[in-house]
């Protein structure tokens, strides 16, 4: 069983898209949790009656407390693995299943990431201008498969083993509450001897940044340089 938790601040035609992909390429067992950041759009109306387990914050409170929430929903790791996944990704044919074979390939692989055309990390094999919600499937069929240890793993799509959950907590959404969250939670997965991988027999198309980007109260690029500060205080010593 995976717990997949999505999150979302407003962009309910985004969200639907997602969850569209996720029901057509999706036949691992799996449950969605879903945390709401103050959407004002439909949103809240639209989970209900999908009939997800869910909780809605009155404002956005950031991705790092919506994981922590999300994760504590899905029993900190003794209710099955977590995935958290954006809600601007488009999934494709059997990534869920390969994310989960390459987990469980070794006790001491702690989470696995696919490739995609936007991050921060290696995940990215492709430019953002050349691959969008058209033509992505080209991408995919290009995939050739494998795997490859990473030292970080981007957020947008992060599946975490349950064992290593027990081991590690929740996220540290006190430090990190709008950026910095997933680099941090890998830090803290390498510090208690487990892998990142990259799989790269999964490719998910990931449009990037929307809802930091249509924010009005605070700046994306502010709060990544916050991130990355308190990441580079936090671990640079260890």
């Amino acid at each position: 069983m995976v717990n997949i938790i999505i999150i979302s601040h407003d962009q309910l035609k985004l969200s639907q898209q997602c969850v569209t992909s996720l029901e057509l390429t999706t036949k691992y067992p799996h449950k969605i949790i879903w945390i709401d950041n103050g959407s004002k759009d439909g949103t809240p109306k639209w989970v209900q009656q999908q009939g997800y387990i869910h909780h809605r914050y009155n404002k956005n409170m950031g991705f790092g407390l919506a994981v922590h929430k999300g994760m504590e929903l899905a029993g900190e790791g003794h209710m099955g693995h977590v995935l958290w996944l954006n809600n601007d990704t488009i999934l494709t044919p059997n990534w869920l299943e390969n994310m989960v074979n390459l987990l469980e390939s070794d006790k001491s692989i702690g989470a696995v990431g696919p490739l995609t055309n936007y991050a921060a990390t290696r995940q990215k094999i492709v430019n953002h201008y050349e691959v969008n919600d058209k033509n992505y499937t080209k991408w995919v069929k290009g995939v050739k498969g494998g795997s490859e240890p990473t030292l970080l793993l981007s957020g947008f799509c992060l599946l975490l083993k349950d064992r290593a959950i027990q081991k590690v907590g929740l996220p540290d959404y006190i430090n990190f509450p709008m950026s910095g969250e997933d680099f941090d939670y890998c830090f803290r997965l390498r510090e208690n001897k487990y892998k990142l991988l990259i799989d790269k027999s999964t490719f998910i198309y990931h449009y990037g940044h929307v809802t930091a980007n249509s924010q009005k109260t605070y700046s994306a690029s502010h709060e990544w340089a916050k991130g990355a500060t308190t990441l580079n205080r936090k671990w640079k010593k260890k």
